[in-house]
């Protein structure tokens, strides 16, 4: 029994300090510093009160068991009572699994993230590489030869210039060769290029 009045003591004290800390004027004082070793000195008295007092009076009318037992008993059970909040306070908690919408975030670079975590955030856009930031000042090497060879076989075959297309499967400093397709599925073929002078 004593060991639970100690902990609503504690418990009635931290509630004070807690939410009493909001409305304590802030600024430099003596005051804090009196009160919190006056608390302190009150807390000790009120302790000693709870743990001492009865086991004291059964140790002077000559029932030293009965003491020395009600004192263990006390602080035994004070101490399970501590140690059941600090499990209680450290003890990981799981969080809950939270559905997210199914929406999407357009990054910069083009591609997408989506909501996750526990506040169903977006997720935060792929940093950009130095690569990919020179790629995109300077374009894309491949794409350009791309546009280049195609240009070519629109000049040579003009009604095609709208569904033509290339793929370039393998390419050097000085040659290329991919696939090329006139109309969408229709048969393509094979083509060979070479640079001659710097153009294709």
């Amino acid at each position: 029994m004593n060991a639970f009045v100690a902990v609503f003591y504690i418990a009635a004290v931290a509630s004070v300090m807690f939410f009493g800390s909001n409305h304590v004027d802030q600024s430099p004082s003596i005051v804090a510093p009196i009160a919190l070793i006056s608390l302190f000195t009150l807390s000790a008295a009120v302790m000693g009160y709870i743990f001492l007092y009865q086991p004291f009076l059964l140790f002077i009318d000559g029932k030293r068991k009965e003491a020395v037992d009600l004192f263990l008993k006390t602080t035994a059970a004070f101490a399970t009572i501590t140690i059941f909040a600090l499990a209680v306070l450290f003890f990981p908690r799981r969080e809950k699994e939270v559905a997210c919408t199914l929406e999407a975030k357009i990054c910069p670079d083009g591609s997408s993230v989506g909501r996750t975590g526990p506040n169903c955030e977006f997720s935060s856009c792929p940093a950009r590489t130095p690569a990919a930031s020179e790629e995109k000042e300077n374009g894309n090497p491949k794409e350009e030869l791309v546009k280049e060879i195609q240009k070519l076989f629109v000049e040579k075959y003009p009604k095609y210039a709208a569904t033509i297309s290339i793929k370039v499967n393998e390419e050097s400093e000085s040659h290329v060769w991919g696939g090329v397709s006139f109309k969408e599925g229709a048969p393509g073929g094979i083509f060979l290029a070479s640079k001659v002078d710097g153009r294709w």
